[in-house]
């Protein structure tokens, strides 16, 4: 007679996790596993269960025979595997700045895999520097963990850098203003001076700041630098002959209201005649006036430091009564003026370092009484007059103090002459290995048209845009004036 079936609890555990297995028991062998469920487990003939969705069911043993059957069930809970949803939001961010960041799943943390980069709080991102960094977000439960991750990029904030050049020019003078870095804008906070790319031209006297901005995305940054328009000293020529010109008037004396200062340049040039000496600032000058004809006497002064120019001039005209040139002798104690011709005469002296000219009072006659000559520290000459001209001669004559022609002697041509076309050339001659030499040209109220380099010993000019009428060209060697010459276009 048969018994009746019989089951034993089920043994094993009461959850799986999805997508996993666990498995189950029973001591008595020879029946049947089944889930009232299998879309949330399913269990196979062993007993083995595997999680498919998170839920509920019940696996069930069943053992049968012919006198019927016997069950234990359980209840099995699939837990849910870890969800750490999808990131959404900016994937660019500012140095300094920040973006946030959202998640759809809950629960979860965040985190940066490069903090130097950039920093979360929460699901806020802080840029640190410019660079890339991964940010994710994670979820952990008892099924295991799960992330999304975002790639985040820092941009760095606009620079613009640091402004360098001059920083004092005159009014209508330029400077060149530069920045470290590229791309900028330029613009000036008041009508003092005015900036075209770069280009600094002063307006009116006093101070404005040069403001250089550089925007992108991240904002925007500016440096600035400050220019100031200065009036720099005026310079006028204040000693000059009054009397009139003949050809062959000698060693005329010319005097600038100032002498050369640490960081100035003094160009003395003529159209005519030739300078003869300069004193050691180059305050005053010695000018010959060989041939008849008009002529300008010409002071420039340039400061290194502003760039500002001051000039003035001074016209004079040689006529065509050719001056003698009496001879100065010394019979102890007297200083005699050889010619006897002349209709006036007037004794002085040149200082020795400056050149300017001191008139003897009372010195009148064609001899002067002097017994304890100072010839180390003056030069004496007489002024003769003849037909109204002025001649001046030295009893000793400077030699040459500060030549502003090099012992070989500099020549230059200009050519064409007349200019008809576009351009004028010079070409300098007597000098090899010629260096640190420009050539300037100047109208005839001696304002600067045109600079040039001297290469290779010439300099080509493009007159296009200038008027008609008499230029002076002036060439300068290391700053000193060297030569001089017209052209007609």
């Amino acid at each position: 007679m048969a018994s009746l079936p019989v089951v034993d609890a089920i043994s094993g555990a009461s959850t799986v996790c999805a997508r996993d297995t666990t498995a189950l028991g029973d001591l008595i062998a020879g029946g049947t596993w089944s889930s009232s469920d299998a879309t949330v487990a399913t269990v196979d003939g062993g007993g083995l269960v595997t999680g498919q969705v998170a839920g509920r069911t019940t696996i069930t043993y069943s053992v049968t025979n012919s006198c019927g059957s016997a069950i234990d069930t359980v209840v099995l809970m699939v837990l849910p595997l870890p969800n750490a949803g999808r990131i959404t939001g900016p994937s660019q961010v500012c140095v300094a700045d920040s973006i946030i960041l959202i998640d759809s799943a809950t629960g979860g943390a965040w985190s940066s895999a490069n903090p130097a980069i950039a920093v979360i709080h929460g699901s806020v991102v802080v840029g640190v520097r410019a660079g890339v960094t991964m940010i994710t977000y994670g979820v952990v439960n008892s099924c295991g963990s799960a992330i999304d991750t975002a790639t985040i990029t820092v941009n760095s904030l606009p620079s613009a850098g640091s402004i360098s050049g001059r920083a004092t020019l005159c009014p209508g003078n330029s400077v060149i203003l530069s920045s470290t870095v590229t791309g900028g804008a330029w613009s000036a906070t008041n009508d003092n001076a005015k900036i075209v790319s770069g280009v600094v031209t002063g307006q009116q006297t006093g101070a404005d700041t040069i403001v250089y901005s550089v925007s992108d995305n991240c904002g925007t940054d500016t440096a600035q630098f400050i220019v100031n328009t200065i009036s720099d000293s005026v310079v006028h020529i204040i000693t000059h002959p009054e009397a009139s010109l003949c050809a062959n008037s000698l060693f005329q004396n010319f005097g600038a209201s100032i002498g050369a200062q640490a960081g100035t340049v003094f160009s003395w040039t003529l159209s005519n005649g030739s300078i003869y000496a300069l004193s050691a600032n180059r305050q005053f000058c010695l000018v010959n006036f060989y041939d008849p004809g008009p002529d300008v006497v010409r002071l420039s002064v340039e400061t290194l430091a502003t760039g500002c120019t001051s000039t003035d001039s001074i016209s004079a005209f040689t006529g065509t009564t050719v001056l003698p040139t009496p001879q100065v002798v010394y019979y102890s104690p007297m200083l005699v003026c050889l010619d006897n011709e002349a209709s006036s005469y007037q004794w002085g002296y040149d200082d020795a370092v400056t050149l300017d000219s001191v008139i003897l009072p009372g010195q009148v006659n064609q001899n002067y009484y002097n017994p304890n000559l100072d010839l180390l520290d003056r030069y004496y000459w007489v002024m003769t007059t003849y037909n109204g001209c002025t001649q001046k001669s030295y009893y000793n004559a400077p030699e040459r103090v500060n030549l502003v022609q090099s012992p070989g002697g500099i020549n230059f041509s200009i050519f064409p002459n007349p200019a008809t076309g576009s351009i004028v050339n010079i070409r300098v001659d007597g000098q090899d290995d010629l260096k640190s030499a420009e050539a300037s040209i100047y109208d005839m109220f001696g304002q600067q048209q045109a600079r040039q380099p001297v290469s290779d010993n010439k300099a080509t000019f493009d007159i296009s845009t200038l008027a008609q009428g008499v230029y002076i060209i002036v060439l300068r060697l290391d700053g000193i004036w060297s030569g001089s010459g017209t052209f007609l276009k």
